[in-house]
């Protein structure tokens, strides 16, 4: 017998004027609205076990905000927290959901949907009713293109521009495929599941919008009487609405945007509409699901799909020799290593969590990982780490050895290799010289290219080399000892010169904030802290009770060296530099979260 049920709620979510919209890499704050936000939920039920899955109109949602709307979730419907589903369109004109923000807007919009994602799936499950469901696919044609492409010089580019001669080829082929559930429920709303892959990106400026899922929503919910719609994006992070072979009324209703994208708020009504039409192309020859229906809950980790230009792992290759590699660290070198890593595919080990806001838009925990694109990006500009600048400088060095690695490996055509690189690389080397270097340096076993940062300082003087601004100075004795260090064929070490010594706990002022829902957490780690010689001056709860780890936040030049005294005394806690991102009143914050445990 089916037992199957579906229920459904949707909220509005629209954010408040003034709020940051994310999506790029320029800052927007929105100037009012074109359509409203929603968060939706699909609620399911069968053999004695439910579900809900949401899908919300906001640019993105970080593992640290899904981890509290789950826990909201789970205290409003009863649900496990495997059986909890939830997921963001990508509208790139709505905002991103940031509960570390210092900002009072993003903080007070954060509190505001967690609240409203308990309602709507509360809403949802109180709707459930017996369903019995179907499955298509329909075709969404000439509204998905690919956005990376192979140039004519070996170059990778991606939205290289409308009508761009150089193009070659696009790096893969659009799936434009319209997949689609649907719910039919006797005496009651039809529910429809809509699942498509393209970046919801159609519009731009600086007013609030769902993008062309909004707009495929209220197409398909007005075409069809009785039915509501909930949309999950698919796999559109190499796909957008842009067709560089634009053809005459392919532009219409679109204007050219800041970095060289058409967009307009017509198209995005466009796109919407075919996808809704693509949806209703199967509706008739729909197959529907027989009578046993089996609930069941799989979490998977989906790999990234491999470029099919990117080179062979690294063979085995002799030893014997050493390369020091000198790089700056102005942002125009980065920007090619990101290029590089692209190309090739760098894995780096993540030795400390990357969550930079001022760095990117990326969440990097501890691990390995294979770092392109945005993820590149973040890593090698974020600062907001244990030693600041130093670790940032690190990263650079590490990230550098392993693009030499990659570039100058024995294995694959190393001409080929220089040709698809030949944009951002630069060299007055002949190509018979650097084919020479490949050679010496293709014996080098993998791992066996050394990193280290020169010991130095930060200035702000201009015209310390000829590029111009020099953001970090080494000093020539340190320069000399690892030059010596290299002749000798021995690993520089400059680790010393990077040591914290953890300052005198009376030196300066602590506050601690309670992170988590355990009662007294704050008080207890504060008697434990003032036992400890510290001079706490503030005890009290954090604005959101979401944090899964215990920050220890700093700021001023001895701010690493007190934070570390401070996470001795506790054994807990990651230091951060992050008075541009929280409110202090004290030397360090003391932000208590999940990894808590009651001091016995």
């Amino acid at each position: 017998m089916n037992d199957l049920k579906a229920g459904f709620a949707s909220v509005n979510v629209t954010p408040m004027t003034g709020i940051e919209i994310r999506g790029y890499f320029v800052e927007r704050i929105s100037e009012g609205v074109l359509d409203d936000l929603e968060l939706r939920a699909l609620a399911l039920e069968a053999g004695g076990r439910r579900a809900v899955l949401m899908s919300m109109d906001v640019c993105g949602i970080h593992n640290p905000e899904a981890d509290s709307f789950r826990a909201a979730i789970m205290e409003a419907t009863g649900l496990p927290e495997d059986a909890i589903f939830l997921s963001a369109t990508h509208t790139h004109t709505g905002p991103e959901l940031r509960a570390a923000s210092d900002k009072p807007i993003d903080q007070e919009y954060f509190c505001f949907v967690r609240r409203r994602m308990a309602d709507c799936a509360r809403y949802a499950l109180e709707d459930l009713r017996p369903a019995r469901m179907g499955w298509a696919v329909g075709q969404a044609p000439h509204v998905a293109f690919m956005r990376r492409y192979r140039m004519k010089d070996g170059s990778i580019r991606t939205n290289p521009g409308v009508g761009n001669p150089d193009i070659e080829a696009p790096i893969g082929e659009v799936d434009e495929r319209v997949n689609v559930l649907r719910f039919e429920r006797p005496g009651a709303e039809t529910l429809v599941l809509v699942n498509f892959g393209n970046h919801p990106d159609t519009i731009g400026g600086c007013r609030i919008s769902a993008d062309w899922p909004g707009f495929l929503r209220r197409s398909l919910e007005k075409a069809i009487d009785g039915t509501r719609c909930i949309f999950f994006n698919g796999a559109q992070g190499d796909v957008n609405h842009v067709n560089v072979n634009a053809k005459d009324g392919d532009l219409n209703d679109m204007f050219m945007d800041f970095d060289d994208v058409s967009r307009g708020y017509g198209h995005a009504r466009h796109v919407g509409r075919v996808v809704a039409g693509a949806v209703m192309q199967p509706v008739p020859g729909r197959r529907s699901v027989g009578a046993a229906i089996r609930l069941d809950i799989l979490q998977r980790h989906v790999p990234g799909k491999e470029d099919p230009g990117v080179l062979a792992d690294l063979g085995d290759i002799g030893l014997g020799h050493r390369l020091a590699l000198g790089l700056g660290v102005d942002s125009g070198e980065m920007c090619a290593r990101v290029k590089l890593a692209h190309q090739f595919q760098c894995a780096a080990a993540v030795d400390q969590v990357i969550d930079d806001p001022q760095a990117g838009d990326v969440y990097l925990p501890m691990g390995t990982y294979t770092l392109n694109g945005s993820s590149a990006l973040t890593y090698l500009r974020a600062q907001n780490l244990k030693l600041g600048v130093a670790d940032q400088l690190n990263h650079q060095a590490l990230f550098a050895a392993l693009l030499v690695e990659k570039l100058f490996s024995s294995g694959g055509n190393f001409t080929t290799r220089l040709e698809q690189i030949d944009s951002f690389f630069q060299t007055d080397l002949s190509l018979g010289d650097i084919e020479a270097l490949q050679s010496w340096i293709s014996e080098i076993p993998a791992g066996g290219i050394s990193c280290t940062v020169l010991p130095g300082y930060l200035t702000e003087v201009t015209g310390v080399v000829e590029t111009g601004d020099a953001l970090y100075v080494a000093s020539a004795d340190d320069m000399a000892s690892i030059i010596a260090a290299l002749e000798s064929n021995s690993v520089p070490d400059v680790s010393s010169k990077n040591d914290i010594k953890p300052a005198d706990p009376s030196s300066f002022t602590v506050e601690v904030q309670n992170g988590t829902e355990v009662a007294g957490a704050a008080s207890l780690t504060g008697d434990t802290l003032k036992a400890a010689g510290f001079n706490v001056e503030k005890v009290g709860n954090a604005e959101q009770q979401i944090y899964n780890e215990t920050l220890v936040v700093y700021r001023g030049a001895d701010g690493p060296s007190r934070a570390q005294a401070v996470i001795n005394a506790l054994g807990i806690g990651r230091a951060i530099d992050g008075e541009v991102y929280y409110k202090m009143s004290t030397d360090v914050l003391v932000i208590i979260g999940g990894d808590y445990k009651p001091f016995v």
